[in-house]
Order: structure tokens, then sequence, then C-alpha cells
């Protein structure tokens, strides 16, 4: 009686493994149980919690039905749909979908939606989605999840000998600006290539033009200003999943649905009231880490010749990227944008590319660094850049708190809690 007791205790504990409970008796001294007679103790506990492994159609349809009201509770999981198809052949087609009032509210503050599935949570195989956006400091906000019945470019480039430059050229795509951009260099990418005339490399080209050229093609940082592109956020979203709710676990549809309303919908609702102590919020502009504050106060007391141009109430700043190393002027202003969508070959990108001057815009009312922009991949990628906060400090519209300045310039900053550093002035570095 005390073993099953003890059973009980760990498996609320969320220790659910049968090696992780026989483990845990051994470390307490105890007389660890049968390893059979334990998974089908295991089994019978899942079911008194979670329910009968195999369910119905008729108990699916009642289940849903249950929970199709909106309820008053701002945290309460509901079913938002559902649809049910079976018929005696092979068809199976079954779509749930589950949210909360609280995390439907979270739609209005974005215009993008991210959504990936994963296959390794039911049983039955049934992919199960998860829909959602990021927030302007980038971390992943679920809005519903569902599930419905119905790896790489590396491993296209086996056998290719020019693979690492290929990959060079990829990441250069992936920086391209905006749509016009892409579209030009892209073309200029795939004629570089093909001129090889070598079979691996046509085949891969074709692949690439077909999937990441045409139908996928938005995975470049300036298809979509202030929204990611990638599912960095929704992955690792997907990953906790496995690891604190299913235990890396497939379960039968009737247990997931049991967890998937009380343990994740729940949660992540939860995680979003104010009043929660581990609040987290939708952020609607970037937010400035000690990490930022640092590279920004850096580059600010560089010695950089910046050019400026006053646009209205916007003043218009060019400033050399880290590659270039002399003085810009007016006239490599004027030849850079003069030569810009004028390339004649990829390589020629390359090379204006990496000897890039970046264009900022700084608004008379910024004072934080939310309305600048930056030409930057940095910018595009965090939505805030060294450039922008450190323009903001050397024009003494921001303070750079005193725990970003105890670092020497040129190191990197370790590990763990900085070292706070004495209240010192910072004289502006006037703009050339």
């Amino acid at each position: 009686m005390v073993a099953r007791e003890m059973v009980h205790q760990l498996f609320e504990d969320r220790i659910r493994k049968s090696n992780a409970i026989i483990a845990a008796f051994q470390n307490r001294g105890l007389k660890e149980p049968e390893k059979l007679k334990l998974k089908n103790f295991l089994a019978k506990v899942k079911q008194e919690k979670f329910g009968p492994p195999t369910i119905s159609v008729k108990d699916v349809f009642n289940w849903c039905n249950a929970r199709m009201d909106v309820p008053v509770e701002e945290d309460t999981p509901f079913v938002l749909g559902v649809n049910v198809e079976v018929d005696d052949g092979d068809k199976r087609d079954l779509k749930i979908v589950i949210s909360t009032k609280r995390l439907l509210r979270l739609m209005i503050k974005t215009e993008g939606v991210q959504t990936d599935a994963t296959y390794k949570l039911i049983w039955q195989g049934y992919p199960v989605l998860i829909v959602g956006s990021s927030d302007m400091n980038q971390t992943f906000h679920p809005f519903a999840m569902a599930f419905h019945v119905v790896k790489n470019i590396d491993g296209k480039l086996c056998g290719i000998q020019d693979k690492d430059e290929i990959r060079n050229d990829i990441e250069c795509l992936h920086l391209c600006p905006d749509d016009e951009t892409f579209n030009i260099v892209s073309e200029l990418f795939l004629k570089k290539w093909k001129e090889k005339n070598d079979v691996n490399i046509t085949t891969f080209t074709e692949y690439c033009k077909s999937v990441w050229l045409t139908s996928n093609r938005y995975w470049y940082i300036g298809s979509r200003n202030y929204f990611p592109i990638t599912n960095n956020g929704l992955e690792a979203t997907n990953a906790v999943i496995k690891k604190e709710h299913t235990f890396r676990e497939r379960l039968p549809v009737g247990q997931f649905l049991e967890v998937l309303e009380n343990a994740i919908v729940k949660k992540w609702s939860n995680e979003r009231d104010p009043v929660n102590p581990n609040y987290k919020p939708f952020y609607m502009k970037p937010q400035h880490s000690t990490k930022v504050w640092t590279e920004a106060y850096q580059w600010a007391k560089l010695e950089v010749k910046i050019l400026e141009e006053k646009n209205g109430n916007q003043s218009v700043f060019y400033l050399p990227s880290s590659q270039v190393k002399q003085n810009i002027s007016a006239e490599m202003v004027r030849s850079h944008e003069s030569a810009y969508l004028k390339w004649t070959s990829f390589d020629e990108y390359k090379t204006e590319y990496s000897n890039c001057i970046w264009k900022m815009t700084v608004s008379a009312s910024d004072s934080d660094g939310s309305v600048s922009t930056c030409s930057c991949p940095v910018f595009a990628k965090k939505y805030i850049c060294k450039h922008g906060l450190g323009m903001l400090i050397r024009m003494e519209r921001e303070k750079v708190p005193n725990e970003a300045k105890g670092l020497p310039l040129g190191q990197k900053r370790k590990r763990g809690q900085p070292t706070r550093a004495k209240k010192s002035s910072f004289n502006a570095i006037s703009v050339v």
C-alpha cells in the first residue's frame, strides 16, 4: 500500500517513467517494485487521471460539445470548433481547436500569425498544431492549439563539392532587406550556380527555386517588418509540451484531450494573466537588454564619421558597416545608392553588401529607439540595433545604465550578473 501511494505521489510530481520511479525508490532505500507490475499500475493511474486510452467518435463529439459554450472565466479552455468525419473506408478526418478568452484576445496585438505542427504527442499519429505570434521582444505567445488527421537544405547538398560556398550564398540571400532585392538577387544566385554545369548542383538549384524561392519564399529578413521569419520560439514551445506535459510519450487521443484542456492551454492562459507573479506580457516594442545597451554604448564611443541629412521631422544618418575601414563621404553614399538594384552578378551583390553603408532614420519624437529604423541586418532580426540606440546616446536623448558601462571597449560581456559600474559622466560625440 505504501508503494502504491508513493507511485501516486511521484506521478503527481511529474515523475512518470518507470525507470525514474524505480530510481526514486532506490534513492529512498525502499524496495523497488517489479518493472512489469509498475508499468501496469502506471497505465491504471493514467486512466484514472486522464480517462481511457481509447475513445470513440461519439465520445469526442460529447467531449467537445460539453466545452463549446464560451466560459465567463478568462483562463478556462473551451472548444472553438470541431469537425469529425469518419466512414467505413479509410477516411479519418478529425479537427478540434481549443483556446481561452485571454489567449484569443492577444490576436488583436499582431498582424502576423505563426503555426507549426508536431507529430509526436498523440499515439495515433495525428499532428498537433500550435497557432500564435511573437511580440516585439521575440517571445512566442500561443493563441490556440489544434490537432488534425488527414529537413532542410543541408540534406540536399550531399555530394556537392562547393556546398560551403552555397551555404554562404544562401545566408547572403537570407539577409535581403526587401522584396525587390530578393527577386533580383535570387535570380543572380540561380544564374551563378547553373553556370557550374554540375548535375548535383543543377538538381539542388531546381529544388531551391521550386521550394525556397517560389512557394516558401518569405524566409529572408526583409520579407516582413517587425515579425520573425523563423519559428524558433514556436518550436521551443513544442519542446516544452513534450518535456513537461506528455513527458516525451505519445498519448492516446482521449488522454491527450484532458492534458490539452487542463494542463497546456490553461497554463498558457494563466501565464498571461497580469496578476500572475510569472506574468508573460505581450511586448508591443522591443526591450533594451543589458547586452544591447553595452553594444550601443561601445559603438557611441567610437570615432566613426557619420553623415546626416534632414528630412522633415526626421534625421537620416549614413554610417559605415564594420567592414568599411575608411571614413565615408557624400560621394560614397551617392555611389552606393546609385548601384543599388543594378548588380550584374551574385558575387557583385555580395561584395557590395559586405562593404555596405547603413541608412538609419531617427524621428524627432524618438526617445527610446522604438520608432527609429536601420538597414542593418541586426535591426531586421531584433527590431533594435546598436546604431539606433547608440545614435540616441550620442544625441543625448538616452541615458546609459551604469551596468552597461562596466566593460572595456572590444571585450565581450561574461555570463552572469554584470558588475555595477560607478557613476561616470559621458560626453556625447558630435555628429559630423
